[in-house]
């Protein structure tokens, strides 16, 4: 018998069900492990109204962190749910005689594209405006690939953020939590993502970077590390060095590391930043001219001459090529 997919078999369920019971639960196999034991209700698309940017910005202060599905993505979504169903419900709360949908826009999206007209939804009746936002952010972190930088240092922050509210722990400036009572919120989405406290507040100080520089840390113009170091400069040294980077090419974690130290001496002229690129990239330079003149031999293609320190080594190779060059 061939095996029917999700949505096959919540169209049977809920036909079976629908006439007794609201909510079921879905056989374990074709859960993901983040929802499984939660209870499930088959819902009618046109029932459920979106939890809109607007809403999101009002209660975090900040936009949505996450980029807008394109054309191309949502119809790779839709042909995704025509052939295996919509394999994470959506998450719903009652509002106004409807539901509003706080995670899983775009699959209902794609589900209407694809046809689908009734969906699996969790409905939650315990969630506020700052709770939807966190859990809004939690699944698309969860379930977006390829997220961009920027997408992720500002997914972090916010969230971070909205948890600060409620007097959780989330200072960037330490990456332990030795005997501190309150909820580490910085751990816990780090852990909910594969993350590290570390590099969770990595990602935030990013977002301090001026949108210019993110951009290019997001298009790997700057690397991840150097745009972290970088944030920490300020606002007109950030600017200064994104006018600067097409000039001298690709920014070192030395560069940021001596134009820190000319910030901390009050001494960031334009010129001396510029002096730092010059020299590093001047320094470079002889260095790769001076291993044109070099050749290197390994102490394992000459045995017998372990005792032998690199100059007396150096002196007997040179004294060698003088006998060799007379002999010839």
């Amino acid at each position: 018998m061939p095996k029917t997919n999700l949505q096959e078999q919540l169209k049977s369920l809920s036909n079976k069900r629908r006439a007794s019971e609201s909510e079921f639960s879905f056989p374990n196999e074709l859960m993901s492990p983040a929802i499984k034991g939660q209870q499930f209700k088959i819902v009618p698309a046109d029932q459920m109204v979106e939890y809109t940017d607007e809403e999101f910005l009002k209660v975090s202060g900040r936009p949505q962190p996450f980029n807008e599905y394109n054309e191309d993505k949502l119809n790779e979504l839709a042909e995704s749910i025509s052939k295996y169903g919509i394999l994470e419900p959506i998450i719903i709360r009652p509002l106004n005689g409807k539901y509003q949908i706080i995670a899983g826009r775009n699959r209902r999206r794609a589900s209407i594209q694809a046809g689908i007209t009734e969906l699996p939804c969790i409905v939650r009746t315990d969630i506020d405006n700052a709770k939807a936002a966190c859990i809004m952010i939690e699944t698309n972190l969860r379930q977006r690939e390829h997220l961009a930088y920027s997408e992720k240092a500002w997914a972090y922050r916010v969230y971070m953020e909205l948890h600060g509210k409620q007097g959780q722990r989330n200072d960037l400036d330490k990456t332990k939590c030795n005997g501190c009572t309150k909820l580490d919120t910085l751990s816990e989405i780090g852990k909910k993502n594969d993350d590290s406290r570390r590099t969770v507040s990595y990602y935030i100080r990013l977002t301090y970077l001026i949108p210019s520089l993110l951009k290019k840390v997001d298009s790997a113009i700057i690397n991840f590390k150097v745009g972290v170091a970088l944030s920490y400069l300020s606002v007109r040294n950030q600017e200064l060095i994104n006018e600067l980077q097409p000039t001298y090419g690709k920014i070192k974690l030395s560069d940021i590391k001596a134009i820190t130290e000319l910030e901390k001496l009050d001494n960031a002229s334009t010129q001396n930043i510029e002096d730092v690129f010059k020299q590093r990239i001047l320094s470079e330079q002889n260095r790769r001219n001076s291993n044109k003149d070099a050749f290197t031999i390994k102490r394992s293609e000459i045995p017998g001459f372990e005792d032998l320190s690199d100059k007396e080594m150096k002196q007997l190779f040179l004294e060698f090529l003088t006998r060799y060059k007379f002999s010839h």
